[in-house]
């Protein structure tokens, strides 16, 4: 049991969570093994994000405290939140990977879904898959200069086969303009 102290300091810490981020998302971690939930810690670290273990009544008091109006108790076991300091689709991908690897060894990481903290709405667990099955920002621009660079590829191959031509047509032409 915690002490009235502990309590005040809990919401505290939850209020400093909702105004550092963009997002949360709500996961429920039950049967997953601690090099599991490390393993997710790290590879959300390298995006910005954090995974943190919270009690859902006192963090809903924080929330509440902040000008929320969600209440985490909803969620039926013991929940888990990601916050993300950035967009949801920046750290979207890594759990939704992470999901996929343990759900293939049998093990349930259930998303709940998310909370953008800044629009003040509840995102569901479908519509955070759909955002999670989105290539990355850094995906999107490779994907626009590929798009961008590939004609300009393909006019640069013409133009490389038609200075050959000329070149088998009449090699006096061709060393006469070097």
């Amino acid at each position: 049991m915690l002490t009235k102290e502990q309590k005040t300091e809990y919401i505290e810490k939850g209020k400093t969570l909702l105004n550092e981020n963009k997002n949360i998302v709500f996961v429920d971690f039950e049967g997953i093994s601690i090099s599991q939930i490390t393993k997710l810690k790290k590879s959300l670290r390298a995006e910005g994000a954090a995974f943190r273990v919270i009690k859902k009544r006192l963090f809903g008091l924080s929330m509440k405290e902040s000008g929320h109006e969600f209440d985490p108790t909803q969620f039926p076991n013991q929940a888990g939140l990601i916050v993300i300091p950035g967009e949801l689709s920046e750290a979207a991908g890594i759990i939704y990977k992470f999901a996929n690897e343990l759900k293939k060894e049998k093990i349930n990481f259930i998303i709940l879904g998310a909370y953008n903290i800044e629009e003040k709405n509840f995102i569901s667990a479908e519509e955070f898959m759909v955002i999670a099955k989105l290539p990355s920002l850094h995906e999107l621009r490779g994907m626009v200069v590929g798009a961008l660079t590939g004609p300009i590829r393909a006019f640069m191959y013409v133009l490389s086969e038609r200075a050959k031509q000329v070149e088998n047509i009449n090699p006096q032409l061709a060393t006469s303009n070097q």
